[in-house]
């Protein structure tokens, strides 16, 4: 089980026009420094919604003037990964580097307050290796960042993307080059969850979160940006076009599946059970990977390629034989 908990603050921003501005001494912003807005966004999400978080930005630093760029990955960088951020490094390096510039990324559900968002970064310099969020941290072990050891004495902070965070140019480009030295090898390891993996990757660098107060995911007097998410969820999915996998190994058929076939699994249309070996007395399916006592992610990614190849699939979810839906 993951579990996480606040540090009081809350950061994020997006992108695809280029309005540009000149901020005031009122604001205590450096005239020299460009905003960059990285909407890190779905390649499904409807265009009209990236549009608005684009022309909401454009507008807001036009007010202020204030020098920015806004893109839009799925416009952008479309297929390139850039949900976990690290293809994101060279690309703005490369567009950016020779100039002194702010990132922020962030979602399409991210209100971003510029005006309050400039007072936050006036009393450093994009030359500073500066990381900013809403800080969160692990209050104990976790499969989805592999088991690694938790300090309660010493916690490691990672930023809860939901509200964004920001990064100096300097640090782009520190992570730029790092990057280039290791991403042969790092393109062969599972992303899980981004914003830990990224904390993780930024840390190797030298530098650590500085939680803030302006990222939120509750809307406060001070937030600069803000989660916020729809209210609307829109229609149900077809339940038959959801294919359910279930994860099980040999040692648990007997005491796990007939509780599942005897609950969630009924109203479960389209679901295979997968395994470590073929039970015909449960209906199993062996994806060729041997049980494994921590960590799943053979079996997980054997899964997934079997699923790209079912017809008519809208959606995938992969649940252990432990685990009761409903």
């Amino acid at each position: 089980m993951r579990t996480v908990r606040g540090l009081l603050r809350d950061y994020s921003l997006p992108a695809l026009l280029m309005p540009w501005i000149t901020v005031g001494l009122s604001l205590s912003f450096h005239h020299s420094e460009t905003f960059v807005f990285v909407i890190v966004d779905a390649e499904n999400l409807k265009l009209n919604t990236v549009k608005d978080v684009v022309a909401n930005l454009s507008s807001q630093a036009a007010q202020l003037d204030v020098p920015a760029v806004v893109y839009s990955t799925s416009k952008e960088w479309p297929g390139a990964g850039s949900w976990t951020y690290f293809p994101l490094l060279q690309r703005l390096h490369s567009k950016h580097g020779g100039s002194r510039f702010w990132v922020a990324f962030v979602g399409s559900q991210v209100r971003v307050r510029l005006a309050k968002l400039l007072p936050v970064l006036h009393t450093k310099e994009s030359s500073q290796l500066v990381f900013m969020g809403r800080g969160v941290q692990d209050e104990e072990e976790t499969i989805i960042h592999h088991f690694a050891h938790v300090d309660a004495t010493q916690p490691f902070v990672y930023p809860d993307v939901r509200a964004g965070m920001v990064l100096s140019g300097a640090l782009i480009s520190r992570l730029a080059k790092k990057w280039g030295e290791v991403k042969a090898k790092a393109g062969l390891e599972m992303n899980i969850d981004a914003s830990y993996e990224f904390a993780s990757f930024v840390r190797a660098a030298g530098v650590e979160l500085i939680p803030d107060q302006a990222f939120c995911v509750k809307d406060e007097g001070y937030c600069a940006l803000l989660y916020s998410p729809p209210t609307n969820c829109g229609k149900a999915a077809d339940v038959s076009k959801i294919h359910f996998a279930v994860k099980s190994c040999k040692k648990y058929h007997k005491e796990r599946l007939p509780v599942l076939g005897n609950t969630w699994l009924k109203q479960a249309i389209n679901y295979a059970i997968y395994s470590d070996v073929e039970d015909s007395s449960y209906g199993t399916v062996s994806v060729g990977v041997a049980n494994t006592e921590r960590g799943h992610c053979g079996k997980t990614m054997a899964i997934m390629h079997r699923a790209a190849h079912l017809e008519e699939v809208q959606w995938l979810v992969i649940a252990d034989d432990d685990t009761l839906l409903r």
